[in-house]
């Protein structure tokens, strides 16, 4: 998406608006977007956790979100995008004015014959209709494990049940520049994390 030096909503406050500006800039930096960017974990937390801690923010998260996974040119990007769909639609609920709008975004999204789209907008309409249903955010933001496992996104859809050929033809049409297998890569960071266990 675009760069933009204001919030997509009209805020309380012009702290929350710089905040609503930073988010947009970590989301950019999350997809691929900048220069050197840094590892996905800690960006995705940092995007996330505003949204955690002030509700009026959850609006324009959303907002933003679906904004980076409509019409993106860049697959990757649009991919990178619905993984911190799917952690902000598991953490917090969009606001009534927004909700309606929401689900029907996600909705028309798990409808598309584009399979990881609509399989990744599926699971992200279940956390939304759950966090909707609990009626108020989590009180901190996701552990490493949850982004991590968000990481993985659409990616796990195919791993099982094809060739190790197949998998890598698939991979390449989401994340080209990726010369070995996706799992591979985050199953290895995580045994590294672990020291080996």
């Amino acid at each position: 998406g675009k760069p933009f030096d204001k919030p997509l909503h009209k805020l309380s406050d012009s702290r929350l608006g710089k905040t609503a500006v930073d988010m947009a800039s970590g989301i950019a930096e999350f997809c691929g977007e900048t220069k050197n960017p840094r590892p996905e974990i800690p960006v995705a937390r940092e995007v996330l956790e505003p949204a955690v801690k002030e509700p009026e923010l959850h609006d324009e998260l959303f907002c933003l979100l679906c904004r980076h996974t409509t019409e993106n040119p860049k697959r990757s990007s649009e991919m990178r995008a619905w993984q911190l769909l799917c952690l902000a639609c598991k953490s917090f609920p969009p606001s009534d004015r927004l909700r309606d709008s929401l689900l029907g975004f996600l909705s028309e999204r798990a409808e598309k014959r584009d399979p990881d789209t609509s399989r990744v907008a599926r699971l992200c309409f279940t956390f939304l209709i759950k966090s909707c249903e609990r009626g108020t955010g989590r009180l901190s933001t996701p552990p490493d494990e949850e982004v991590e496992a968000a990481l993985l996104l659409p990616i796990w859809l195919p791993i099982f049940g094809c060739t190790l050929g197949e998998h890598i033809l698939w991979q390449s049409s989401v994340w080209p520049e990726e010369r070995l297998p996706r799992i591979l890569i985050m199953l290895t960071d995580s045994i590294k994390r672990l020291n080996g266990f």
